[in-house]
C-alpha cells in the first residue's frame, strides 16, 4: 500500500487510513463475531453449529430474587464445554426466538493473569426456573470483551482516607487500615465516587443529596478469649489491590503477609471485599492463616446500634436507628454463616460478633446499609427541592424520566432485605448443566 504514493508529504495520510482501516476490520471482525454468537450464521455457513452451554437457574424459594448473582467458574464451564473460552462469549436467556442478553463479566480472581470466572445477575420470580444459554467461540484469534452498563465501581483513593472504596449503583463503602468501614447512602441511582477523587476530599454531610455519610457500618478484628480483649487491625504497611472493576461486580482484596499479635503468635490474612450490582450489601471474605484456637474473627456492630435485633440460627442481625438532631433514619444489617457463629456479646463498648474460622481458615459475612426517607410513606417530593423549568425547557424536562429511587427507605422494608437476604445465602439457587451430548441430541430431534 505504501507503493501508491510517491511523496513522502503523503504518508501520514497514508498511515493514517491505515490505521482507520485496521479499526474497521476490528470492528467488522467483533460485529460479525457478534452476530454469530447471538444466532445468526454468515452466509454460505447455514449448517454451521454455534458451541454452546445450556443450564437451568431454579429459585426453589416462594420469593422473588432480583438481581442475584450466579457465579460460575472456568473449571465447572470446562467440564461441560472442554474446549469452552472466555475470549467470546455471549450469555442469552430464554428460548429461540426469544431471547434477551444477559450483562456479564469473566474475572482472574487468583491474579495469575487468566480469567477463571464467570459472573452474571438475573431476576427470578418465587419458584421460577430459568433458561441460560452461554454461547461461544473456541478459537477466537483475540479476546473479545462485551460493553455492558457500568453499575459497579472499585478503586485505591488515598484522596478518600481511606485505603479503597467499592460501590454499587445504591451505596459506597469506604475501607479503612484498622478494619472500619464507612457506608454512604444514595438518595438517587448512579456511581458517584470519581466526583469525590476529583475534589480529593471524602463525602460530608454538605454533599448528602449526592452521597449521604449515614455511620462507620462495623469494624472487624481479632478477639483474644484467654485475656477476652478485642485485637483491632493496625495500620501497618500492606498490599492493596483491585482484582475486578466490572459492570456487576467489583472486587478489592488487602493482604498482610505478617503480623504479630500480642500473644507473639504470627498471623497472615488475605481480606477480600466483593460489591454487586444492584445490591446495598457488600461481601467481606477473610482468611486468616496460624490463628490458633485462642483466638475468633471478631465483627464490633456500629454503635450507634444499641439495641440490635439478632437471630442466631439463621444468621443475621441489624437495627434501624433516627437521629435525634437531624432525623436521619438509617439502618445497618450483618448476615453471616450460622454454622460459623460463636457470641454475640455485649458491653458498654457495644456489640461484638465473635465467628469461628471454617475449615479452609475463613470467615465469610455480608454487610448492608440503608438511607431512610422522610416522604416513604407518600411517595412525594420535598417541595423545597423542586425547581421550575426556564422557558423552552419545560418539554425536555417532562420526557426526561424520574430517577431511579430505593425502595428500601423504611424500617419494615429494611428488616425484610436482611431477612430475606439470610435466607437466600441459606438457599442458594439449583443450578443444573444440561450435557452436551443431550444438547446434540435436541438438535438432530429438531
Amino acid at each position: 500500500m505504501i507503493g501508491f504514493y510517491a511523496n513522502s508529504d503523503k504518508q501520514p495520510q497514508l498511515y493514517e487510513w491505515s490505521a482507520h482501516y485496521r479499526t474497521f476490520r476490528v470492528y467488522l471482525a467483533f460485529s460479525a463475531l457478534l452476530l454469530w454468537l447471538v444466532g445468526c450464521t454468515f452466509p454460505g455457513d447455514q449448517n454451521r453449529d454455534i458451541p454452546q452451554i445450556q443450564l437451568t437457574v431454579q429459585n426453589t424459594l416462594p420469593i422473588k430474587r432480583v438481581n442475584l448473582p450466579i457465579v460460575l467458574s472456568l473449571a465447572e464451564l470446562k467440564q461441560v464445554a472442554p474446549d469452552f473460552s472466555f475470549d467470546a462469549y455471549l450469555i442469552v436467556s430464554g428460548q429461540p426466538p426469544v431471547e434477551t442478553e444477559i450483562p456479564s463479566q469473566a474475572d482472574d480472581t487468583n491474579y495469575d493473569g487468566h480469567r477463571d470466572e464467570l459472573v452474571f445477575l438475573i431476576d427470578l420470580e418465587p419458584q421460577e426456573t430459568k433458561n441460560i444459554t452461554i454461547r461461544y467461540a473456541p478459537d477466537n484469534e483475540m479476546s473479545i470483551t462485551l460493553g455492558f452498563a457500568r453499575r459497579t465501581r472499585a478503586g485505591i483513593f488515598p484522596e478518600l482516607a481511606g485505603f479503597a472504596a467499592l460501590e454499587s449503583e445504591w451505596v459506597a463503602y469506604l475501607l479503612h487500615p484498622n478494619g472500619s468501614i464507612d457506608a454512604y447512602g444514595k438518595k438517587t441511582k448512579g456511581l458517584f465516587l470519581d466526583q469525590f477523587v476529583r475534589q480529593a476530599t471524602a463525602p460530608s454531610d454538605s454533599d448528602e443529596a449526592i452521597l449521604t455519610p449515614l455511620f462507620t457500618t462495623h469494624s472487624f478484628g481479632l478477639w483474644d478469649a484467654d485475656m477476652r480483649r478485642l485485637i483491632p487491625f493496625e495500620d501497618q504497611r500492606e498490599y492493596v489491590r483491585v482484582i475486578v472493576d466490572g459492570p456487576v461486580r467489583s472486587v478489592v482484596q488487602r493482604i498482610i503477609p505478617s503480623w504479630t499479635l500480642p500473644s507473639n503468635r504470627e498471623i497472615a490474612f488475605t481480606s477480600t471485599f466483593s460489591i454487586y450490582a444492584g445490591h446495598q450489601w457488600g461481601e467481606h471474605r477473610l482468611q486468616v492463616k496460624g490463628l490458633g484456637d485462642e483466638h475468633r474473627v471478631a465483627v464490633h456492630l456500629p454503635s450507634r446500634i444499641t439495641t440490635p435485633f439478632s437471630n442466631e440460627k439463621d444468621g443475621w442481625v441489624w437495627g434501624w436507628e433516627a437521629e435525634v438532631e437531624t432525623d436521619d433514619e438509617t439502618g445497618f444489617g450483618l448476615i453471616f454463616p450460622a454454622e460459623g457463629f460463636d457470641t454475640l456479646s455485649a458491653s458498654e463498648a457495644g456489640n461484638t460478633i465473635l465467628m469461628e474460622l471454617d475449615q479452609h481458615d475463613e470467615v465469610f459475612y455480608r454487610f448492608a446499609s440503608a438511607l431512610g426517607a422522610e416522604d416513604a410513606e407518600t411517595g412525594t417530593p420535598d417541595v423545597a427541592e423542586v425547581e421550575i423549568a426556564p422557558p423552552g425547557l419545560e418539554a425536555a424536562a417532562a420526557a426526561t424520566p424520574e430517577p431511579e429511587k430505593s425502595e428500601i427507605v423504611t424500617q419494615e422494608a429494611f428488616e425484610q432485605y436482611i431477612q430475606a437476604m439470610a435466607t437466600a445465602i441459606r438457599t442458594p439457587p439449583v443450578i443444573r448443566f444440561t450435557p452436551q451430548e443431550s444438547q446434540a441430541q435436541e438438535k438432530s430431534e429438531e
